[in-house]
């Protein structure tokens, strides 16, 4: 079997149906779909049993409610799989997303982890129509590990980005590297570590994976002192555990700085009212570091006016 894709399910028994269909459509068929229950406590283990038993793809498997990060471990320990790709149960794929992921780790072969575009859109039909082609994998881009990670940094949400899915990993490399459990936004705080230790990524232009934006209990939509608390740790995390090893990188030091505003920023929007620790670390980030995300990366701009404002003001 060439791929597996690990699916982490919680209360989510409306959206599996759906699910299970998109993936029946896929143009690639040497695959498995590993839907793992996370302790759901809806009608999700029984819709489950359903699908598993007319579906000869579908593998489910049932656990006690660990978060996300566990959920996605246990696949990874199950897959039978030489890759692994991670899809977020709401979420949607294009038929040929497999197809794209599995051309595009193929195509050099040291490469570890290989990535598509995303979309975000608000609902299923926001996805355009597009015609399925071979073509659409023929422009991709390769990347050292620590070149990923300054792509993923300077141009945060765009082209390359920190999130664990829409990417396809060979299976040995995601096994040896467990993701960090019991936080929200652990993506963060792991996968551009993951993406530093890879020999070679590989980053194809196609649009295949659309992320449902807004969606209710979104970890980016709404607001909890847990996920604030935990959107720090991450930060903090990459700078002391991460950046500290590779300090002497300046380029790669520079483009932290946006990832760190942009994400400092979405919090302070979250709950102004509770973050003065936020707005003390926003304004401290270098302008001129800022001023290049701007030019050449993902920078904020509603993030750096508002920065603009409050620094001529002080003056």
């Amino acid at each position: 079997m060439e791929i597996s894709v690990v699916v982490p399910i919680y209360n989510l028994s409306d959206e599996l149906d759906r699910l299970v269909a998109m993936f029946r459509n896929q143009t690639f068929t040497d695959f498995e779909l590993l839907l793992i229950n996370d302790g759901s406590t809806d009608e999700t283990e029984s819709v489950l049993a359903i699908l598993e038993d007319k579906n000869d793809f579908v593998n489910a498997i049932s656990t006690k409610n660990q978060g996300q990060a566990a959920a996605r471990n246990l696949g990874v320990k199950n897959a039978r799989g030489k890759y692994v790709t991670f899809v977020d149960a709401d979420d949607y794929v294009s038929s040929d997303y497999l197809s794209i992921l599995f051309d595009a780790i193929n195509y050099v072969p040291d490469a570890d982890i290989a990535t598509v575009q995303h979309a975000d859109i608000f609902e299923a039909s926001d996805i355009p129509e597009t015609k399925v082609t071979g073509k659409r994998a023929s422009a991709l881009k390769v990347f050292t590990g620590l070149e990923a990670v300054e792509q993923s940094f300077r141009r945060n949400g765009k082209f390359l980005d920190v999130s664990i899915w829409g990417k396809i990993y060979k299976t040995n490399f995601i096994f040896e590297r467990p993701l960090i459990e019991g936080h929200y936004f652990e993506d963060l705080a792991f996968v551009p570590k993951l993406l530093a230790d890879a020999q070679k990524v590989v980053v194809s232009k196609a649009v295949a994976y659309y992320y449902l934006n807004q969606r209710s209990g979104s970890t980016v939509t709404s607001y909890s002192k847990k996920k604030s608390d935990d959107l720090l740790w991450a930060l903090e995390y990459l700078e002391h555990d991460f950046l500290s090893l590779i300090k002497n990188n300046k380029r790669l030091i520079k483009s932290y700085q946006i990832i760190k505003f942009n994400n400092l920023w979405m919090l302070y929007n979250w709950n102004s009212q509770q973050n003065e620790e936020v707005f003390e670390q926003l304004v401290q980030v270098p302008m001129f570091d800022l001023i290049r995300g701007l030019l050449f990366g993902n920078a904020s701009k509603q993030g750096m006016l508002f920065l603009t404002k409050t620094k001529l003001l002080k003056r």
